[in-house]
């Protein structure tokens, strides 16, 4: 009896369809903005993602064509802060001078990025090799044989500046990292098996012989 009263005041209270429709509505609002801000916060997180992987991999990769090859340096500013290009060992303590280059295998591996949208400062994890270099010795030379690159795993950290992306610090964080072994597939299982043909098998009945 009590209940069904409950139910009659409730049903008798002017406020109570205004007020679920208002906390309904109110719901809606919260959970699509939140959804807008998830979908902003993806979107501006891939975005400088984006930006950095080709700002550290194209900076590297000049950075190393200038100490190997005929990289142009003043190219370095379009990926690097001008205090690091100015103060960076490798470029002016370069030992790769006193040969002549003529060939080399770069790899770069990138292993993880660290960006969020609201930030100026950013960092990549990234691994650099160069198995093989080909070149000759120069008379300058200290010896024939052209020095072998160390392997590295760096972290690069890049700041924002004028809307743009700039490398200003590489960090050695291990030598000679080891390489990642990479299972190789079976070509046996890729490559389809011929498939067998038989050949007709001759009719070998015999004709019988006209009867004289």
């Amino acid at each position: 009896m009590a209940k069904s009263r409950k139910k009659k005041r409730l049903s008798n209270n002017p406020y109570t369809i205004p007020r679920r429709l208002s906390w309904f509505i109110l719901r809606t609002v919260i959970i699509l903005f939140a959804v807008v801000l998830a979908a902003l916060f993806c979107f501006l997180t891939a975005m400088h993602a984006a930006n950095i992987y080709i700002v550290v991999t194209e900076g590297i990769t000049l950075r190393a064509d200038c100490v190997l090859g005929d990289g142009d340096i003043n190219q370095m500013y379009e990926y690097f802060s001008t205090d690091f290009v100015e103060n960076d060992t490798l470029l002016y303590d370069n030992v790769y001078k006193h040969y002549n280059i003529t060939n080399y295998d770069y790899r770069l591996t990138v292993n993880s990025i660290n960006i969020w949208p609201w930030n100026t400062t950013a960092t990549m994890t990234v691994t650099e090799r160069i198995p093989t270099i080909t070149g000759t010795a120069n008379p300058d030379a200290p010896q024939a044989a052209v020095p072998e690159w160390t392997a590295a795993q760096y972290v690069v950290t890049c700041i924002k500046s004028n809307g743009r992306w700039y490398i200003t610090d590489i960090i050695t964080v291990k030598l000679n990292p080891p390489e990642e072994q990479h299972a190789t597939p079976d070509m046996s299982l890729l490559t389809p098996k011929p498939t067998e043909i038989s050949s007709p098998t001759p009719n070998l009945t015999e004709i019988p012989s006209p009867t004289p």
